[in-house]
């Protein structure tokens, strides 16, 4: 189940956006407006001056993909443990993981110690309050777990939330489905195309080695590939 549709934003990826009213008081926290201050690429801008979209934008198109992986996922006969409570705590970590970026996003991370990664400072915002007041009481949700799918550090995952964070961290997630064509439009690149709607629509659950993991079906491989090939492109001739 999901709660009702709010309100719907236009996203110039997907169209339309619907947001329900917890969603909304998650995007209205201050620690998440932030976002909309922090450009994606950091000063790739300063060679492509349209890449100025922002880590908020790319937030809510992490949720929305998010969402349709987790549906998909629970319509599979191997994905149907996924529960309410679950899907709502993937959302949440997909709406959030890049809550703690600094300005110029990596620019400043990557210069090391003593500044902490992204993902330790989202967990340290998504622990206390606003936010985590708004996951408790409006989205029935344990921040310490939204977090943790976040930012495991040296702590173990149970399963079923391993599997979950394969879906927003791994070698095919939404992450990526969203900021590569995202990127590669604002830059106005012929790189970063990705068929994200067959992507999703070939993930399945397996059982790897005893252990549950995400995979693509037969279907999956061509645009799996694709996404490997544009994730190399952006890297070499946008990124870096």
């Amino acid at each position: 189940t999901r709660w009702p549709v709010e309100t719907t934003v236009r996203d110039q990826l997907y169209d339309r956006i619907p947001l329900s009213a917890p969603e909304l008081a998650l995007i209205g926290a201050r620690p998440f407006l932030r976002l909309e201050q922090i450009q994606q690429l950091g000063f790739v801008s300063r060679v492509w001056p349209g890449a100025r979209h922002t880590r908020y934008e790319h937030s809510l198109g992490v949720l929305h993909l998010a969402r349709l992986a987790v549906d998909h996922l629970r319509s599979t006969p191997e994905g149907a443990w996924i529960t309410d409570l679950d899907a709502r705590t993937i959302a949440a970590a997909a709406l959030l993981h890049d809550v703690g970026h600094y300005p110029f996003s990596h620019a400043i991370e990557e210069l090391g110690p003593p500044i902490l990664p992204h993902e330790t400072v989202g967990r340290r915002l998504i622990e206390r309050d606003p936010i985590a007041s708004i996951l408790t009481r409006g989205w029935a949700v344990d921040p310490a777990r939204v977090a943790a799918i976040i930012d495991p550090q040296r702590q173990s995952l149970p399963e079923p939330d391993r599997v979950l964070r394969s879906v927003l961290s791994g070698p095919l997630d939404v992450d990526k489905l969203d900021y590569l064509p995202r990127d590669a439009r604002a830059c106005h690149v012929p790189y970063g195309g990705v068929d994200t709607a067959r992507l999703i629509d070939s993930i399945r659950i397996a059982e790897i080695d005893g252990e549950r993991r995400m995979v693509v079906g037969d279907k999956g491989v061509s645009p799996l590939h694709s996404l490997i090939n544009a994730r190399q492109e952006m890297f070499d001739n946008v990124y870096w």
